[in-house]
């Protein structure tokens, strides 16, 4: 069904194998795809691949998620592919920059804790605050703006410019479309993220480092399970 991957663009590649599927009715509109899981073991990519090109075809209109059910074909028009291919060529690593912030951040905040001062404790209540208005006004650009703003301070308060440059450098990629049009599916819910960025607060304050990781690891299961709207998807 699926080929290997032989593209160095993997959310391209993944892209361009559904797309196949479709021409050559495989997939016909109205059929439901594979699990992300099954269509990343065929073609031999993470399931940030999968979730990435998944992504762009929903917003070119070649495929709509639908939450506990799965992803359904709705269109097989030229024009939405080719928009597709662009927004990937154009938009790629913003789901693995997420992937890849689930791994350092909780490291990043565990340092920064130690060297917080109760000012910078101000400024990141100040950018939750405005997450929060800014979900009441289903402003998805200040949102994504404001919570941008929290993670890029934390890494300032690390005191080490390495891990400050690694972690805007992921913010960036995120920055992109795609992250963009993710985010604005789920807003009707970050009420539960803003909660995790306060408790996450509470952990940075306690210096406890065991329950910043645990909170961090909150925080991204929570992006995960948005990020997937397949039935029974761990």
């Amino acid at each position: 069904m699926f080929n290997k991957i032989s593209s160095p663009k993997k959310s391209v590649f993944v892209a361009e194998q559904i797309m196949k599927n479709i021409e050559n009715k495989t997939f016909k509109i109205g059929d439901l795809l594979p699990t992300e899981q099954v269509i990343a073991d065929e073609i031999g990519v993470s399931r940030a691949s999968v979730r990435e090109a998944m992504a762009a075809l929903e917003l070119a209109g070649i495929v709509e998620r639908k939450a506990g059910h799965g992803t359904i074909v709705i269109s097989n028009l030229s024009v939405s592919k080719a928009q597709a291919i662009r927004l990937l060529q154009e938009n790629s690593g913003s789901v693995e920059a997420a992937e890849a912030r689930s791994v350092i951040e909780p490291g990043i905040a565990i340092l920064a804790c130690e060297r917080m001062t109760p000012g910078d404790f101000v400024v990141l209540e100040s950018f939750v605050s405005n997450m929060q208005a800014a979900s009441q006004r289903k402003d998805i650009d200040a949102y994504i703006e404001s919570d941008f703003n929290f993670h890029s301070y934390l890494a300032k308060c690390s005191k080490n410019p390495v891990l400050e440059t690694t972690m805007d450098q992921y913010l960036l990629l995120m920055r992109h479309q795609l992250w963009k049009f993710i985010k604005s599916k789920c807003l009707d819910y970050e009420g539960e993220s803003i909660q995790i960025h306060m408790d996450i607060l509470k952990a940075l304050k306690k210096k406890d480092p065991s329950e910043i990781t645990r909170q961090f690891k909150l925080h991204f299961d929570a992006i995960n399970k948005k990020l997937v709207w397949e039935e029974n998807t761990p």
